[in-house]
């Protein structure tokens, strides 16, 4: 069965609107769009706070763990983050799978730019899983790794953590 129009077109602004917003918090960070095209995960020396984002950010495949705001304990599939050698995301949110580019700067701020995502449907439990995991990578400023577990933070705070994949990522 074919979607309203004017279902996909509000699908198609929202993902605008993410974009967007997205695109806006660089701009107002850094004061200038085209940096953000110039950016890279090899940008800057191994000294600087960055280093300590991308060395944290290599590529490996994590499951989510914590997401404060997120009731997990109900999740049938849990989401997922697979970064590869070149500096690009993807994964799970447990219901739709998302793609993303994960870009840094000389103050060691992360960001994952141009999030894209299926639409599919889930649970009522898995679509706010997916709410709130989709808000962590879009809030993301920041990564480290501790105890063996891949940590997001945003203004300092903790907004997801995952640990390394060694299995599946479905719950029994």
């Amino acid at each position: 069965m074919a979607r309203p129009l004017a279902f996909s077109m509000l699908s198609l602004t929202t993902a605008a609107l993410v974009a967007g917003c997205a695109c806006s918090r660089c701009e107002s960070e850094t004061g200038a769009a085209a940096a953000t095209t110039e950016r890279s995960l090899h940008a800057a020396p191994e000294h600087t706070p960055m280093a300590e984002s991308r060395g944290a950010l290599r590529a490996g495949s994590w499951t989510i763990s914590s997401l404060p705001g997120a009731d997990l304990t109900r999740a049938t599939n849990l989401p997922t983050l697979v970064i590869d050698e070149e500096g690009e995301a993807s994964g799970t949110s447990g219901v739709n799978t998302f793609n993303a580019t994960i870009e840094t700067d000389a103050s060691g701020a992360i960001r994952f730019a141009e999030l894209i995502y299926t639409e599919m449907a889930g649970s009522q439990e898995a679509m706010a899983i997916e709410s709130v995991f989709f808000r962590a990578l879009a809030s993301a400023d920041g990564a480290s790794r501790r105890d063996g577990r891949l940590e997001l933070t945003s203004g300092g705070e903790v907004v997801a953590v995952f640990e390394e994949q060694g299995g599946s990522n479905a719950r029994e």
